[in-house]
């Protein structure tokens, strides 16, 4: 017996027939299964003194505030007001700003309940970034102007000082340009207002620092007597990108001669991904891992605690294990109370499943292996093969828990994943011979953010 169908299932069924079905463009969160979604699902927190939590997504930040009402507040109308008086002097800003993730969307605060974050201008005629920063809990904000067009600031980790403004450096590296001159940005306080505490300090004229867009590190450490900078550098030789680190005294604010920390391990050389990151331990000693893409990183201990006067010594790569697969690429690290070192990565084994793992380290003792015998564990795997990237950020609040932002960057779609993101009609290149393709509108999925009490043993 035929049957005929209706007019409304055959219109349904010829759209299915072009359209065709859904893809699965989701992934599993293999480390928190029972992760319940909350405000700070929306961006890398940061917090004061109080246990507020401060959330940038776009021009959106969130105030959470420990047993009261959210407040939300408009970052374009606060970036503007006090651009225009604090930096402008009373002219108008076009608000051309970068609201993606692509640049630091960090929200940083200090021990004395001061917040900051940064602004950085898009197609503006403002031509440098901007810290904005509030003394009063975000209810008013104040703007200073910064050296170059981008910038990036420190973090909170265990052993850095909270105590004043976070370093940051800036630089020109951006929107197309390629200038490789870098800054480091020192701030101070002077009669209740953050001020730079003299000129910025030329680091460099051969960077490659960019922004840090899949994955988030410190690129400064501030002690009690010093601020290292590590970032890398184009010295025209061999394989692989050299990373070096620069120290600055700051009592006096003398400025030391750049040494050389090691080269890394990837393929290409340079490749702008291998940005250094820095930490240290609870003996004092800095530790730089030497960033990757597509390859392994490398770990470097000082040789004195607090200096990179004495050189480095080199630990070896990191996750290596003697497999030609098993590789990374963007790093994030964090060291926890007890001297633990966490590190986030985008992680690829060679099945082109690009996976968000995680690496630890107590400190003075080898990598921590997890229940299967690997030194890394998946934190997220995506249910589909083919290129991603994870735009994953660590930081940590004042008490020392742990926060881990990710958002789920996939691309190099087929024509069925394109259709179900959105973006099949946008501007597409790099087409391979299997079909997929580079999409430029391809949008990020499915923001998270975990947390972790036991020094990254376990996230919720």
């Amino acid at each position: 017996m035929t049957r005929r169908l209706s007019p409304i299932l055959l219109c349904c069924a010829l759209l299915v027939a072009a359209v065709g079905p859904r893809q699965d463009m989701s992934y599993t969160l293999e480390a928190a299964e029972r992760h319940r979604a909350t405000l700070l699902d929306a961006g890398s927190p940061g917090f004061d003194n109080s246990g507020s939590a401060y959330v940038r997504s776009g021009g959106v930040l969130t105030i959470v505030r420990p047993r009261r009402a959210v407040r939300t507040l408009d970052l374009d109308e606060i970036a503007r007001a006090a651009i225009e008086r604090d930096v402008l002097k009373g002219e108008r800003w076009d608000g051309l700003w970068d609201k993606g993730t692509m640049v630091d969307t960090s929200v940083v605060g200090d021990a004395e309940g001061r917040v900051y974050t940064l602004i950085i201008p898009r197609y503006s005629k403002l031509r440098s970034a901007v810290l904005l920063w509030s003394a009063d809990r975000g209810r008013t904000w104040h703007a200073v102007a910064l050296a170059g067009r981008n910038a990036t600031m420190e973090r909170p980790d265990s052993y850095n000082d909270h105590g004043a403004p976070p370093t940051i450096l800036s630089f020109e590296r951006y929107g197309g340009r390629t200038e490789r001159r870098l800054w480091l940005e020192r701030l101070t306080v002077s009669e209740d207002r953050i001020v730079p505490a003299g000129p910025p300090l030329l680091l460099s004229d051969r960077s490659l620092l960019v922004g840090n867009h899949s994955g988030a590190a410190n690129s400064t450490f501030t002690t009690r007597d010093r601020i290292i900078a590590v970032y890398d550098v184009d010295d025209g030789l061999g394989q692989g990108t050299l990373s070096v680190a620069r120290e600055v005294d700051r009592t006096t604010g003398r400025l030391g001669p750049e040494r050389q920390v090691g080269r890394s391990t990837t393929a290409q050389a340079p490749d702008m991904h291998d940005i250094p990151a820095i930490t240290a331990g609870p003996d004092g000693h800095l530790v730089v891992m030497i960033g990757a893409h597509h390859a392994w990183f490398l770990m470097f201990r000082s040789r004195q605690p607090g200096t990179t006067a004495g050189g480095w010594i080199p630990e070896g790569p990191v996750g290596k294990e003697g497999s030609a697969t098993g590789t990374y690429s963007y790093i994030s690290l964090a060291t926890s109370r007890d001297g633990t070192m966490n590190v986030v990565a985008r992680g690829e084994d060679g099945r082109a499943r690009y996976s968000l793992v995680q690496l630890r380290k107590p400190w003075g003792k080898p990598w921590t292996r997890w229940p299967n015998g690997s030194i890394r564990r998946v934190l997220a795997e995506p249910n589909r093969a083919h290129y991603a990237a994870w735009r994953q950020r660590m930081t940590m609040d004042l008490a020392g828990q742990l926060y881990l932002n990710f958002r789920y960057y996939p691309n190099m779609l087929t024509d069925a994943e394109a259709r179900t993101l959105g973006v099949a009609g946008g501007p597409r290149k790099d087409c391979d011979k299997g079909g997929l393709c580079w999409y430029a509108d391809a949008p990020e999925l499915t923001p998270r953010t975990l947390v972790s009490s036991d020094n990254g043993v376990s996230w919720r």
